[in-house]
């Protein structure tokens, strides 16, 4: 019943706006100046808006579909670690007098400016892309060196433009050229690239990088379904969205140009399109959308493959953690048995160590006690010498006494004898 009455409403307002379906990192940028592109209430609202909002959300995907898109239009090799900035500006419509916010002008790396300027008719445009290029050069005007003179001067610097025509843009050249004149001086001449997008075969807009303005190809068939509704048209139709569409952005989204979150966002845009030019076509709408919820349930396979391979490899690795948690408590409990014996022998160690400085102090006791007798000996060994030194004295005197005697005697004797 709900289905029902969502459908209903959906016909009562086939050309309800679009959701923001872009992505968080480039909401916000583009979110600031949304009112400035809402027409006043006293405004007619502009039958282009759509295609003007849907323009914007395709360059606010992730920074790899957008550098990859710059790399492809412009020839260039940015890598992934390049920045980007947004420069959302409005500028006043001279002739409707009302706000508008220029086509979007990107900075990559703080430097190098780019400006996308989307066109639905054929209509010249060009002094109004050239203001918007003389604008932001102004904004950052710099000074530089002057290379006539050791002066310096101020540099005005344009953005690389580019024009990009999302329908039919038969007999329009691949550039508008511009003659720049200053009177008495120089003469520049100033050349702006067109895009075609329409004319674009999904090979080239492959490898140009250019799959973010992919659901711009379902208008390829609005003039001609409106011409006559029939069934070579309508199979054109549903070809372009699956063969060209869907499968040019699975691919991208395959190899990496654009992420899964970008996918999702361009075939979002590319129903809200859809929706907006085929809507009044019930059966081809109804195909569509059979058409594009297999796409994002097939889409959601591979995360839910990737989900579940996660989830396998989580557990895994929750096993094997718990396994490394017992064999580290089962170690830590063998290291605390062994700190336990460690503890024990140093304890043991310790008394040792202590029983060790006790025979030492005894020891050296002993060792005092020693070197006291031996002082002593010692002493009593001189004192033995300085006696026995006494000893041979009274030896000597004794010798030379009894040396005297003898020959005391030996006089006596001597008188002796004389007398008789």
């Amino acid at each position: 019943m709900k289905d029902k009455e969502a459908k209903d409403e959906e016909r009562k307002h086939p050309n309800k706006e679009a959701e923001d379906v872009r992505s968080p990192e480039n909401r916000n940028a583009f979110k600031t100046n949304k009112d400035s592109v809402n027409p006043s209430p006293e405004t007619e609202p502009d039958p282009y808006d759509i295609y003007d909002r849907l323009f914007k959300t395709c360059l606010t995907l992730s920074k790899t579909a957008v550098l990859h898109f710059i790399n492809g239009l412009f020839d260039m090799d940015y890598p992934e670690s390049s920045t980007l900035a947004y420069n959302w500006t409005e500028f006043i419509d001279r002739q409707s007098l009302r706000k508008t916010l220029a086509d979007t002008i990107i900075t990559v790396n703080g430097t190098d400016a780019y400006h996308f300027e989307a066109q639905m008719k054929g209509k010249n445009i060009i002094l109004r892309v050239l203001e918007y290029g003389f604008r932001h050069g102004v904004r950052n005007i710099r000074q530089v060196a002057s290379p006539d003179s050791e002066e310096t001067c101020f540099e005005i610097r344009f953005p690389r433009q580019m024009i990009i025509y999302l329908d039919a843009a038969g007999g329009l050249p691949d550039e508008y050229p511009v003659r720049i004149v200053f009177q008495g001086k120089d003469i520049y001449e100033y050349r702006i690239p067109v895009l075609r997008f329409q004319e674009k075969t999904p090979e080239e807009i492959r490898s140009k990088h250019m799959v973010i303005l992919i659901p711009f190809k379902l208008l390829s068939m609005r003039r001609s379904l409106e011409k006559e509704y029939s069934p070579k048209n309508i199979n054109r139709l549903l070809d372009i969205y699956k063969n060209d569409i869907l499968n040019l952005i699975d691919q991208s989204s395959r190899i990496g140009e654009i992420t899964r979150e970008d996918a999702f966002v361009i075939k979002s845009i590319t129903m809200k399109l859809f929706r907006h030019l085929y809507r009044k076509y019930d059966e081809v709408w109804e195909v569509i959308q059979e058409m594009h919820d297999q796409s994002i349930t097939l889409d959601c396979d591979p995360i839910l493959e990737e989900y579940e391979r996660v989830k396998a490899a989580y557990e895994e690795a929750q096993g094997q953690l718990s396994e490394t948690v017992a064999q580290i408590s089962e170690k830590k409990a063998q290291i605390s048995e062994q700190e336990a014996q460690i503890s024990k022998q140093e304890a043991q160690i310790s008394k040792q160590e202590a029983q060790i400085s006790e025979q030492e102090a005894q020891i050296s006791e002993q060792e005092a006690q020693i070197s006291k007798q031996e002082a002593q000996i010692s002493e009593q060994e001189a004192q033995i010498s300085e006696q026995s030194k006494l000893l041979s004295e009274k030896d000597e005197q004794l010798s030379a006494k009894e040396e005297m005697i003898a020959r005391l005697q030996a006089e006596i004797a001597a008188l002796k004898g004389t007398g008789n």
